[in-house]
Formats: structure tokens, C-alpha cells, sequence
């Protein structure tokens, strides 16, 4: 090699180098925040993305990724998620309200700090409050799986996700349905646990972490938004170092290869462009992204796993404490306490952390082992079984026949078109009919606080409908 390429060589690797040594705990997260948002968006919509802010939120996070310095890209990017889930509110999936929350503590800690100069020292200051986010959300998700249902086979939902996501190999009869719903409900309650004691800490990460890539693994099933959602949170329980080197890891990747030369010669902006580009692309057709997002969180899900564990077994033995938050912190996750108790309250069965438990708090009792129903409102136990449906809402559709009970603010929502007809049957056995075309008070909107803030699955009762129901 002539001495003047081999110096330009070795100052484009030096760039890397020099790249690589600006990686901050709070760049890493950032990275790893604006990406989870971007797989969110792509996959709860199958890149249909139809709303104008969710168009935003992806392109603000595409913008986060070229600075992930910068402070005011982050609460920007936080403030674009918030937006969005407030918009598309009560329709949010559980991981989407998580993120909110984790958001609502970016922003506050922006506007408390006034401005900060860096991603690293904002991160910092809303890590404890997120930590408390984290452990709340998940514990409640823990613990509403003691229950009943859960525990029985032939209606477990974790027998149900795992026949799914095995394409029929683990029916509910199977022994193997036993291993993944004690085992589901055996991790899920050791992930807080390990994550708030101190010497476990750091491997309660990695435990987590593993957990959660395993199941999101299966293509027959779409949670990969959920566990690149998780992955940053879990990261603010490691140490500075550990978060650091995972993301110079990342960065040092391009020092190996010979693209590191190209990369160096082309303009930072032709990749943006280039990324957006792939992106708008891809969200153009259904199915090509999903094949896409299902390759990348695969591949590069185990990849960046394989890298932790590393970091992690050589890592200094330090540990990050949870941190003392903030009063604003504090208040942050009371709120949220509060609203994983709506189940068990009367406010909402869907989007408070219940996904997947097959939790009934709806009628006279509830199946959990622990906890009472107490209802505060009405709202969960006005509901109505679908004895038969004209076929004009999809809704009513999968509950035709008496499969399930819908509360009445969820057939409000319905019931708004008018070509939708249908007969119910109250829980007390009496028969109602809604004619298509035809006023009926079922027809009257929900007040618009109750139409925004509450949503309510379809539920099981006993004795009425079907028994083998997984209901969320």
C-alpha cells in the first residue's frame, strides 16, 4: 500500500476510533429509544402508517439517530411519542404506554433542567424515574397472571401464545403447555426482583433481556416492538460502563470492515436520506415490512444480546443504583400505580399491563388469586353477550354466537354506524335488539373523557359464554 493511502486509511479508522470514544450511556440509550420507536410504528401498523404525527414520530426519530448527543432531539422525539399516543388514544397497545410514561419523565426532566447541553446528563436525570416506571409496569403485568385462568390449560393465554407461536406444535393438552405458563409466570415475577436487588442486578438485565428476545423470536407472533421497547429501559440498570461499551461495540463494528472507507468518503446527510428512503419504502407494502423488522430484530437482536453478555461477564463489578427520584418522579409513578389498578378498580381492562394474562375482573367476582374487584364505576359490568350480528363490524363479529361478553362503552363505539345491527343478551338474561338503520340509545356516544381514557376488552362469563377463551 502507498504511504499516502495507508495514512488515509489509518485516519478513517482513527475516526472510527475517535467515534467510538464519544459514546456516552446516554447516546447508547437514546439510539436504542429512537429505534425502538421506529420498529413500534412499523409494526403495529404493517407500515400503513395513515396519521399524520405518527408520520412525524418516525421522522423525528430518524432525526434523533444522526445527533444522539443531543438533548433537545431526545425530549423532541419523547414529545412526538406523547403526541402520538395521546392522538391515537384509547387504542394503544401496553408497550405504547409504557413508553408514554417513560416520556412524560424525558420531557418533564428537560423542562426542569432547562435546555441541558446533552443527551448524557438528561438521561441521567430521568433515569431513576424510569426505573420506577419499569418496575411498576412490570410487576403489574407479573402479577396479573395469578389467576385462575392463566393456570388452566385449556384457556391459558400462555398456552395459546406458545401453540401460535409454534405453528400447533404445543397444543394445551401438550405437557410441554404446563412448562410455558409456569415458567412464563416463574420468570416474569424473578425479572423486578433481580432488578432491584443489587448483586443481581446486572445479570437480571441479561436474564430479562434473554427472556424477552426468546419471545419475540417466533414470526407467528408480532412482539418484537415490546422487547426493543424494553431493551433501553433494562440497560439503565447497568453501570456507565456496561452501556457505554455495548454502544461503542456498535460503533466499532465499521472499523473491521472495508466500508469503513466508503462510509467516511460519503456525507452523513446521503445516509439519512438513504434510511428514509428504505424506510418510506419499505412501510409502502405490509408484508415486505414485516419480513424486514422480523430479519432485523432477529439477527440483530441476537448479535446485540451476544454483545451484552460479553460486556456484562468482563465488565467491572459495579452496580447502578436505582437512584432517588425526583417529587415530579415520584408523582410519575403513584400516576401509573393508579392506573394498573383500573382492572381491579372499574377503569379499564386494556392498556393497564394485562396483555396476554387472561386477568377477569368484569362481573360479581375475579379469577386472580390475590387481588379483589372493587368497582369503583359501573362500566365493566355493563356489558352485553353478542347473540348475532349482520356482519358490518368485525368487533361483533369475533364475539357473535356468545363468545363473549363487550362492555357497553366498547358497543357505543360500534353501534356509531348505522349500518351495524345486532342482538345482545344482558348479563341478567334479558334480550336487546339494535336494528340497522335505526336510532337506539346504544347509538349515544360516550362522554368524550370516558371515550379517550377508557377501553375495555371482551370478557368471559361464566356459565354464558365460551369457556376456552383467552380474552387479552
Amino acid at each position: 500500500m502507498e504511504p499516502g493511502i495507508e495514512q488515509e486509511v489509518a485516519g478513517q479508522q482513527t475516526g472510527v476510533i475517535d467515534r467510538a470514544a464519544r459514546v456516552t450511556r446516554g447516546s447508547t440509550f437514546v439510539v436504542g429509544w429512537a429505534f425502538a420507536n421506529i420498529i413500534h410504528l412499523l409494526n403495529q401498523t404493517n407500515g400503513d402508517l395513515v396519521v399524520v404525527v405518527s408520520w412525524v414520530n418516525l421522522l423525528v426519530a430518524v432525526w434523533v439517530l444522526g445527533r444522539p448527543s443531543s438533548a433537545h432531539r431526545l425530549a423532541a422525539l419523547a414529545a412526538a411519542q406523547l403526541l402520538d399516543t395521546v392522538w391515537l388514544a384509547p387504542f394503544v397497545p401496553d408497550h405504547q404506554v409504557l413508553a408514554a410514561a417513560v416520556n412524560v419523565g424525558i420531557v418533564g426532566a428537560y423542562l426542569v433542567m432547562r435546555c441541558p447541553d446533552s443527551s448524557d446528563r438528561l438521561v441521567d436525570r430521568m433515569a431513576p424515574g424510569a426505573r420506577i416506571v419499569l418496575l411498576v409496569a412490570y410487576a403489574a403485568a407479573a402479577l396479573a397472571k395469578y389467576n385462575t385462568d392463566f393456570l388452566e390449560p385449556l384457556r391459558s393465554c400462555a398456552a395459546f401464545v406458545a401453540d401460535n407461536a409454534t405453528y400447533g406444535l404445543t397444543d394445551a393438552e401438550s405437557p410441554v403447555a404446563q412448562v410455558h405458563i409456569w415458567g412464563t409466570l416463574l420468570i416474569e415475577s424473578l425479572v423486578p426482583v433481580f432488578l432491584l436487588i443489587r448483586r443481581t442486578r446486572r445479570w437480571g438485565v441479561i436474564f430479562a433481556g434473554s427472556f424477552h428476545y426468546l419471545v419475540s423470536l417466533s414470526p407467528a407472533i408480532s412482539v418484537a416492538d415490546f422487547t426493543y421497547l424494553l431493551w433501553p429501559l433494562f440497560g439503565l440498570f447497568l453501570p456507565a460502563h456496561d452501556m457505554r461499551e455495548i454502544g461503542r461495540r456498535v460503533v466499532e463494528v465499521w472499523r473491521s470492515s472495508d466500508s469503513v472507507v466508503r462510509y467516511d468518503r460519503v456525507p452523513r446527510w446521503v445516509f439519512g436520506g438513504l434510511f428514509v428512503a428504505g424506510i418510506v419504502l419499505a412501510a409502502s407494502t405490509g408484508p415486505a415490512v414485516y419480513l424486514f423488522l422480523w430479519l432485523f430484530t432477529t439477527f440483530f437482536g441476537l448479535w446485540l444480546l451476544v454483545v451484552a453478555v460479553q460486556v456484562v461477564r468482563k465488565g467491572p463489578a459495579e452496580v447502578e443504583p436505582i437512584g432517588r427520584p425526583t417529587p415530579g418522579q415520584a408523582l410519575l409513578g403513584v400516576a401509573l400505580f393508579l392506573l394498573v389498578l383500573g382492572p381491579y378498580l372499574g377503569f379499564g381492562t386494556s392498556s393497564r399491563f394485562t396483555m396476554f394474562s387472561g386477568l377477569r375482573t368484569e362481573g360479581p367476582g375475579t379469577n386472580h388469586l390475590l387481588f379483589p374487584s372493587i368497582h369503583l364505576i359501573d362500566s365493566q359490568n355493563d356489558a352485553l353477550v353478542v347473540l348475532w350480528s349482520n356482519g358490518a363490524s368485525d368487533a361483533l363479529a369475533l364475539a357473535v354466537d356468545g363468545k363473549a361478553a363487550i362492555p357497553g362503552v366498547e358497543l357505543r363505539r360500534v353501534l356509531q354506524d348505522d349500518a351495524v345491527g345486532a342482538r345482545f343478551q344482558t348479563l341478567d338474561g334479558e334480550r336487546i335488539v339494535v336494528v340497522a338503520g335505526e336510532d337506539h340509545p346504544l347509538r349515544e356516544p360516550a362522554p368524550w373523557w370516558e371515550a379517550k381514557t377508557q377501553h375495555y376488552r371482551p370478557f368471559k362469563v361464566e356459565g354464558v359464554t365460551d369457556p376456552g377463551f383467552c380474552s387479552n
